[in-house]
């Protein structure tokens, strides 16, 4: 049967040839909609190793000077703290860097582990209560503290990324390691597995937590609050910040609204695409729908002598199935061999699987739409009387 559907294609190229380049844009619109779709629910349900519930995050303004008449920026940072500490519903503050999850802002700089060295590393500058704000869960060693920097190596925490670019195997706590760019020396006093410093939906990439020297400051504060504490809490941290730094612009907002900005940020266009993609797909489909029903009425000679030939009903449904199937694969053959390159040249750095997975789920799509459109037009056709056809013809 699949020769002589073949060869009835062939005949009929020139009617064909467009159902050949639907299957192949829809194909390619698909893939391109799974890979980005399954790209994002695998960087979900991974483990991001902290947590943003109930975590506030302020920073302090000093467009016009760094420092007020008669204390530095760091005795004002140090103040606020303490002020903030003493709210009851408070369970801890860090001073840190801005590049914090959600926030689409990055610091990097280059690591170097004898002659190894790396650049691009994500660097978190904190001080030593930052584990606890974000309840980081250690899997080796601990969390730097303010007695760790007497050794003059400034202590840093790292995860599993940055230890596979750096060490094989083995333990990293005690490894100590220099910058590209200047003198400063490191010491690996702490190992986490995981930490995904820009959120869940994003790859992991590797990490390392530097300590604030002693005189070291930032404008950023993070504060881990009681659960539950609501607006009440946002109330209080702003009178406690605006009391502490006055004339000071203070931006406060919860790590929860940094998180639901980002989502929104990263899924709209994906939710944009998967509309438009669906209103082709469903168009092509109908389209297909109308195609093959047109075309069974235009061949109503042919399936009557058929049928008058002894063809059941059956293998005239047969036919009309198979040959829109046909037509399928000739169009997801060539849109198979592009979508398989992406793997091959990995193309936007997702892994082989996720490419897989797509273009599995696609032909399925693909094949279960093509069956469901055509099927009520070719039981239409294996109903047709013989007798009924060949008198319209």
């Amino acid at each position: 049967m699949i020769k002589s559907i073949l060869k009835l294609i062939w005949k009929r190229k020139g009617k064909t040839s467009l159902i050949v380049i639907e299957m192949f844009i829809s194909f390619l619109i698909l893939f391109a909609l799974l890979t980005a779709i399954i790209n994002y629910v695998s960087q979900y349900i991974e483990y991001k190793g902290f947590d943003e519930n109930e975590v506030w995050m302020a920073e302090l303004r000093y467009d016009k000077k760094a420092d007020e008449p008669g204390r530095t920026l760091k005795e004002l940072m140090d103040l606020t703290k303490k002020n903030i500490m003493d709210l009851p519903e408070v369970r801890a503050v860090s001073n840190c860097s801005n590049n914090l999850p959600y926030e689409m802002s990055t610091t990097s700089s280059s690591m170097k582990y004898g002659e190894i060295q790396h650049h691009n590393i994500n660097i978190l500058r904190t001080d030593e209560n930052f584990q606890n704000v974000l309840s980081l869960e250690m899997s080796e060693g601990n969390w730097y503290s303010i007695s760790d920097l007497a050794t003059g190596e400034i202590p840093i925490v790292v995860n599993k990324e940055f230890k596979e670019l750096f060490f094989a195997d083995g333990s990293v706590i005690g490894k100590k390691m220099t910058t590209g760019y200047n003198s400063e020396k490191f010491r690996i006093v702490g190992y986490m597995e995981d930490f995904k410093i820009d959120g869940e939906l994003s790859k992991k990439k590797p990490v390392c937590f530097r300590m604030h020297k002693e005189k070291e400051v930032s404008n950023r504060l993070v504060i881990k609050t009681e659960p539950n504490t609501g607006k009440a809490i946002e109330e209080q941290l702003i009178n406690v910040l605006t009391s502490s730094a006055k004339e000071w612009q203070i931006n406060l907002k919860s790590m929860e609204a940094y998180k639901k900005a980002d989502f929104k940020r990263k899924l709209i266009p994906l939710l944009v695409f998967l509309s438009v993609a669906t209103f082709l797909v469903i168009n092509i489909i109908l389209g297909l729908f109308g195609a093959l029903l047109y075309n069974i009425n235009q061949r109503k000679p042919e399936i009557g002598l058929r049928r008058s030939l002894g063809a059941s009903a059956l293998k005239i449904y047969q036919q009309f199935i198979g040959e829109m199937l046909m037509l399928t694969t000739l169009g997801i053959i060539p849109a198979l061999i592009i979508a398989l390159q992406f793997p091959i040249l990995k193309v936007f750095d997702i892994s082989a699987m996720i490419y897989l997975c797509a273009v599995l789920l696609s032909a399925a799509i693909i094949y279960l739409l093509v069956f469901v459109a055509s099927f009520v037009p070719s039981r239409y056709a294996g109903k047709t009387e013989p007798a009924v056809a060949l008198h319209e013809d």
